[in-house]
This record gives structure tokens, C-alpha cells and sequence, in this order.
């Protein structure tokens, strides 16, 4: 185990316990994300108009909070300590720019994540470099083709939408 490991992620430094933990905090997340949804939804909105109909907000950022917080730990030992919060925010920066609603930034944040994961681990292998920066670069390479697609290839389709 190295330092470089830890900081910019290695999958060699993964075991079986590590797998069950992710795999565990995965189903957690997901379950607790699709419990809070509405609550989540109305606080993200509005939580002081949240906190006025009866919904906890408060309660509610927090178990995000510690949802989130779980996340991260478990990703470290893979995405590295410094990336972990580039694999965090380019999916969802990147579905907003595609999303109309909450769910569908949800889902393609989703979609995101998992394409970067999987097409970085991959690329991160056949090139020998570091999963962590690898997942980091896919992850922001689509993030660029899908705002040059947006603010670029869309105007010049359709000149006259406002987009």
C-alpha cells in the first residue's frame, strides 16, 4: 500500500470486506434515496416551505448528509482521496445541463456516474494508468461533450429556440 494509492485511487487495494462494505452503503443509499425522495425534493426546493407543511428538513439534510458521507469513505480506496469529490459533482453538473426535472437530473446523474466509472476503469486498464484520474478525465470529458452539445451543436439546429 502507498500513499499514491490512497490519494489518487487503486483498485489492487480493494478485498472482499472492502466489495461488501461498498456493496452494503450502495443498497443503503439507494433505498434511503428512493425513502426520501419527496422530503428530499421539498427541502432542496424550499426548506423553509418544507419545514412548514410537517417535513423534517432538517432531518433530512442530515441523513443526506451521512448518506453522502458513507459514499465518499467507501469510495476513496478506489477514486482516490482527491477525486472523490470529482466523480461527486461532474456526473450531477452534467446531468443538470441535460435534466428538466429533479427525477431526471437524478437519474442521469446516475447514468453519468456510472458511465465514467465503468468506462474509466476500463480505459484505466488497457492504458495502465490509475483508476481514480481515469474515472476523473471520462467524467469530465462528458461533461464537455454534453455542454458543447448543448451551448453549441442545439443553437445552430435550431437557431430560433431559445435555449
Amino acid at each position: 500500500m502507498d500513499v499514491e494509492g490512497y490519494l489518487f485511487g487503486n483498485l489492487l487495494l480493494m478485498d472482499e470486506q472492502s466489495l461488501d462494505i461498498i456493496i452494503y452503503i450502495s443498497i443503503f443509499a439507494l433505498f434511503s434515496i428512493a425513502l426520501l425522495y419527496n422530503g428530499l425534493l421539498a427541502t432542496s426546493i424550499d426548506p423553509i416551505a418544507a419545514q412548514v407543511q410537517g417535513i423534517p428538513a432538517r432531518g433530512i439534510g442530515l441523513l443526506f448528509s451521512v448518506i453522502t458521507a458513507a459514499v465518499v469513505v467507501t469510495m476513496v480506496k478506489i477514486i482516490g482521496a482527491l477525486l472523490v469529490t470529482a466523480l461527486l459533482v461532474t456526473p450531477a453538473a452534467t446531468a443538470q445541463q441535460i435534466g428538466n426535472s429533479f427525477r431526471s437530473c437524478l437519474i442521469w446523474t446516475q447514468v453519468f456516474g456510472h458511465t465514467s466509472v465503468l468506462f474509466g476503469l476500463y480505459l484505466s486498464s488497457e492504458i495502465s494508468t490509475g483508476s481514480g484520474s481515469m474515472i476523473a478525465v471520462v467524467a469530465a470529458t462528458m461533461f464537455g461533450v454534453v455542454g458543447a452539445y448543448q451551448n453549441i451543436v442545439l443553437p445552430l439546429l435550431n437557431p430560433d429556440s431559445n435555449q
